[in-house]
Parts: C-alpha cells; structure tokens; sequence
C-alpha cells in the first residue's frame, strides 16, 4: 500500500514539475555571413573586426588580389528577424581600433559609418529564414575613394 502512495506521489511531483515548465518561448537560431571580396589589384589588411560578440574578440585578416574573407556570426533571438538583427563585424565601439592596410604601405582608420564600418554598403541576400549574406567588394575605384 505503501508503495502505491509512492508511486502516486512521484506521479504527481513529476506532472506539477512539467507543468511549471515554461514552453511558449522558444529560441531560433540567426545566422549572417559578412563576406569580403578583394577585386582590387591591391593587398589588403584589416585589422579590428569582431569575431565573437560573446568575448569581444576581434582579428586580422589579409586579402591578395581576388581573394576572398569570410566572418560567420551564429546567434539566437526571436523567429522572424530583418538583416539588422545580424551582428556587425565592424559595429563601432571606441575601445576597438579598425584600420586598412594597403599594399603594406598606406593605413587607412576605418571610421564609423564610412566604407566598410557602414552597413548600407553591403549587398544583403536572404538565403533562408534568418539567414543573411552581406557582401563587400573592394575594387580600385572605392579604394582610391579611401585614400583621398
């Protein structure tokens, strides 16, 4: 008899314990590709952007010629995000120093909003949901723009 009045009490810890369980959130994984392309004839350094928003970890990357670097940022949030939810690789923090180096001779301070610190000059594609590639190419032309 015993027993049985176990066996119902674990029953009835186990149910009041799922139903304390809170199911009506639930997280969606984000995911952005920050794509940087070097059709220049230049080689190019960058120094600054951020890897990883969880530790605020930031590296160097070189490009020859036709080259090409990619950053991923996995993250999670809501189900239905727009590409500004992605996190930025070069977001402005006073505390991180970005610069461009060019042909190893002509550094360049990236500013906020300007070039490759500004959103808007990526091209953004939708590959699924919560899934976005942005794209930036360097050519001459935006280069020389730099330098001036």
């Amino acid at each position: 008899m015993w027993m049985n009045s176990l066996r119902l009490g674990s029953i009835v810890m186990f149910c009041w314990l799922l139903s304390g369980c809170d199911t009506s959130h639930t997280e969606y994984v984000h995911h952005g590709e920050w794509v940087y392309r070097n059709e220049s004839s230049h080689k190019i350094e960058i120094k600054g952007a951020i890897i990883s928003w969880t530790i605020l970890e930031t590296t160097t990357f070189i490009m020859a010629p036709t080259q090409t670097y990619c950053i991923d940022f996995w993250s999670d949030g809501v189900k239905d995000i727009t590409p500004d939810a992605i996190g930025f690789p070069f977001e402005y923090l006073p505390q991180i120093e970005c610069r461009m180096t060019i042909d190893d001779s002509k550094t360049i301070l990236l500013e906020p909003n300007k070039a490759i610190r500004n959103r808007s000059n990526y091209q953004v594609e939708k590959l699924a949901t919560n899934y976005f590639r942005f794209t930036y190419v360097f050519t001459d032309d935006n280069l020389a723009d730099l330098i001036k």
